[in-house]
């Protein structure tokens, strides 16, 4: 999601075969168990919920609940919660000029924003705006790859969750 998300924004250009390697960033960001060690040890297990990104976007509402409960409040303010996906790497435009996205804040923008009309703003903001429908598509052979710079990670992961990550392993070990 990372290398998605920078190349939507044409801060990567490179195929997913060499950034993914050259680039120590990318699976350094997916060696959880390193970033989340620290935490636990200073915090403990009792103190810190480790949540899975892909069960919160299976279920919004009861993963919600469940952070609810952990933290000792009402879980019937989420019942009404608008779990419609936001920022999305694919589909979505994109500012790609940095100073672009930096106007767009400025308040001089916001205070000239109303007076524009949608019908020019919006196909305005397509025009100078990239897209891409799709995430780029990773070969088996990075795949496999990848999954060798990460799986003692997520093997602890699983020690830290006391069950397996399947949804992890899933097209990476078979």
């Amino acid at each position: 999601s990372h290398y998605t998300h920078n190349f939507v924004r044409k801060i990567e250009t490179q195929p997913p075969e060499i950034a993914t390697i050259s680039d120590p960033v990318y699976i350094n960001r997916s060696r959880y168990s390193v970033q989340i060690r620290p935490y636990l040890e200073l915090f403990g297990s009792d103190n810190i919920l480790l949540l899975i990104f892909e069960e919160y976007i299976a279920d919004q509402i009861s993963m919600l609940k469940r952070i609810a409960s952990f933290l000792n409040i009402t879980p019937s303010f989420f019942d009404q919660s608008d779990t419609s996906p936001k920022h999305q790497s694919t589909g979505s435009y994109y500012l790609g000029s940095e100073s672009l996205r930096e106007f767009t804040k400025s308040s001089l923008f916001r205070k000239v924003r109303p007076y524009i009309p949608a019908g020019i703003r919006q196909p305005l903001r397509r025009r100078l705006s990239d897209k891409i429908d799709e995430k780029p598509e990773f070969s088996p052979v990075l795949r496999q790859t990848l999954w060798r710079f990460v799986e003692d990670d997520i093997t602890c992961m699983e020690s830290f969750l006391n069950r397996r990550l399947d949804m992890w392993r899933q097209g990476y070990t078979e």
